[in-house]
């Protein structure tokens, strides 16, 4: 059986464990929340934008940091289709917008020799290539061989001037939207 003072002691040690956890684990939480202000104090700041993955277009903000670079990208809370948060393929954005096989420039087919490969080239360059390319169909085989199709990615105007240019330069009504299917 423990004597009187054995017990005040055990107490004592005890009641000092005690009181030192606590007061390491207060030292640790200042330093987390130090390390996550300090984290945060790189981000120079957020912008509105939306997601352009899928046809919802939810609401969300980007957060850059002081090179300009995105470094995330979250809901918006006040959107009604997100509710503040976006499904994987949004939160991705980042990762695909930074991704190394992302094309950033336009691409022309060149064939050497019975192969068929890309060479970059400016977006004048593809531009003339592509308005050549139609006069020469249109030329060739009729207005009505050359399509238009439409994206639910783009604007109502977007759709409007991709069908007036089918309708009063190409001279074709073949105009289809995605949204139909």
């Amino acid at each position: 059986m423990a004597t009187r003072r054995q017990f005040i002691r055990i107490t004592t040690i005890g009641a000092g464990a005690v009181m030192a956890g606590a007061a390491g684990m207060k030292l640790l939480g200042n330093e987390r929340n130090a390390g996550k202000k300090a984290a945060e104090a790189v981000l120079t700041g957020r912008t509105p934008t939306y997601c352009e993955i899928c046809f919802w277009k939810c609401a969300g903000w980007v957060y850059k940091d002081e090179k300009g670079a995105i470094k995330k990208i979250i809901g918006n809370n006040e959107d009604l289709n997100c509710n503040g948060r976006f499904c994987p393929r949004g939160t991705g954005g980042v990762g695909m917008y930074y991704d190394e096989d992302r094309l950033r420039t336009p691409l022309i087919r060149t064939e050497e020799r019975g192969k068929q490969s890309f060479r970059e080239a400016t977006w004048d360059e593809a531009l003339d290539f592509v308005a050549t390319r139609l006069k020469e169909v249109k030329e060739k085989h009729g207005p009505k061989t050359i399509g238009g199709w439409c994206s639910a990615r783009v604007t109502n105007e977007e759709n409007y001037l991709m069908q007036k240019l089918m309708r009063a330069v190409i001279g074709t009504n073949h105009v289809d939207h995605c949204a139909r299917l």
